[in-house]
């Protein structure tokens, strides 16, 4: 908020409550309910489309600075690639293609959300990790780490376990030398700049909510479970949700792909996994080799990261129902980092270019059409010109308001108990009506 303010601060949002008009019947978060019809968060009016004006405008700025630090992201996984696999190019360009063209962090990355802050810092964060394992501890790295963190604190606090693991990290550099004074030194001077950098905003969450973290907040706006449930409940219950929504769930959550979208991010994740097994199985030697250890223990710092980042979202979902994709993101660029050293390390050597090169490619046209295959008609209205659909049975009924019911379309003539009726209604629409209408459909019992 603090960073987007100023792209914005000249703009008049004088139309701000006009813009948004709230649809009471939205279906948010179930995606896929039978009855998930009603996708529009807000009314779309005029005023919404280009040239923008006023609040659209401001939020299409704020957008374009989100989509900034998306790209930010991707520079920054290549960055963390080449300190993790520095003789290896092929695994930076292969993880941050993994990144640029997922499409649920495409479709993130250019909404406002504070997940597009959060996911930079995280991974800047690694990055300099990365860098500490390779050429050690200083004050002055310790106070950049602090600096990273508490950015990343002031923008979401599901990163606050980037504090323990830099501590980690500090430590385990100094393990070797047993420079344990140096290493106590750097992790007061981390520790104390994060908290001068964020730690004011917990402090005045504590004092106005009594709870630093905000998270009693929360639960209250949202809603705690009805019914507590457990870790294997939950995977049971909840996983698969998460799993749509990493790789791609749309609108206010309540837009899906096809099941071969799915099944297409299924397979190259799987086939990365096995790459990665592969691969560690190649770095026995290296464990081994004091002068190598920096070759498993960066792969180990981003693994420990992807599964610290799981076992929280798991954590925080046993609270409140909240299993969504986004918020592993801040794991997003280590997971794509040894997801590109798994393909690499099971692609043929000389064809590894090539394998990467067509990964890649699949991928962006995958993501490429998601606007225009998934996004865009769920949006879009079935306007009819002329004769009805057929299998529609013609009707006549007008109401006060000058709507027209024209015609009516069902797929059953009966249902029974727990069974979906699909049921399609045709309209004439007043073209100069101003007003909001909402329609019921109620099914009559004929017994």
């Amino acid at each position: 908020y603090l960073l987007g303010a100023p792209l914005i601060v000249w703009i008049d949002p004088n139309n701000l409550e006009t813009l948004l008009a709230p649809n009471p019947f939205v279906r948010i978060g179930e995606p896929q309910a039978a009855t998930n019809d009603n996708r529009n968060a807000f009314l779309h009016t005029d005023e919404r489309t280009f040239p923008f004006r006023n609040t659209a405008l401001a939020v299409h700025l704020v957008r374009l600075f989100s989509v900034i630090l998306g790209a930010l992201t991707i520079v920054l996984t290549y960055a963390l690639a080449r300190q993790v696999f520095p003789e290896q190019r092929q695994i930076a360009y292969a993880a941050a293609a993994f990144v640029a063209f997922l499409p649920q962090f495409v479709f993130i990355g250019s909404s406002i959300n504070n997940d597009n802050l959060a996911t930079p810092f995280s991974t800047a964060m690694l990055w300099q990790l990365a860098v500490t394992l390779r050429s050690g501890i200083t004050v002055k790295r310790a106070a950049i780490l602090g600096m990273l963190a508490g950015g990343a604190l002031l923008s979401k606090f599901n990163t606050v376990t980037l504090v323990p693991l830099a501590l980690l990290a500090i430590f385990v550099v100094a393990l070797p030398k047993r420079a344990w004074r140096t290493a106590l030194i750097c992790a007061v001077v981390m520790v104390l700049v994060t908290t001068l950098i964020s730690g004011w905003w917990y402090a005045r969450s504590y004092w106005l909510y009594g709870d630093p973290t905000g998270l009693s907040l929360i639960i209250n706006m949202i809603g705690e479970r009805p019914v507590s449930i457990d870790i294997a409940r939950w995977f049971i219950a909840e996983s698969e949700s998460l799993r749509l929504s990493t790789w791609g769930v749309f609108g206010w959550m309540n837009i899906l792909a096809t099941p071969a979208f799915y099944a297409f991010f299924d397979w190259l994740a799987l086939a990365g996994i096995v790459g990665i097994i592969v691969a560690v199985f190649s770095l026995r030697e290296a464990m081994l080799d004091q002068a190598r250890r920096s070759e498993t223990l960066l792969p180990a710092l981003l693994a420990l990261w992807c599964a610290i980042t799981f076992a929280a979202l798991v954590r925080y979902n046993l609270s409140l129902p909240a299993a969504q994709g986004r918020l592993l993101f801040p794991a997003l660029a280590a997971f794509a980092v040894l997801w590109a050293w798994g393909i690499t390390s099971i692609a043929p050597v000389r064809f590894r270019s090539w394998a990467i090169a067509l990964v890649a490619s699949a991928q962006f046209a995958v993501a490429a059409i998601v606007p225009m295959a998934f996004i865009a008609p769920a949006y879009t209205p079935t306007i009819v010109n002329g004769a009805l659909p057929s299998g529609t049975t013609p009707l006549n009924y007008k109401f006060n308001n000058d709507f027209e019911w024209v015609g009516t379309a069902m797929d059953k003539s009966a249902i029974q108990p727990g069974e979906s009726l699909n049921v399609t209604l045709a309209y004439k629409i007043p073209a100069t009506t101003n007003r909001n209408t909402a329609t019921f459909i109620h099914i009559v019992n004929s017994a």
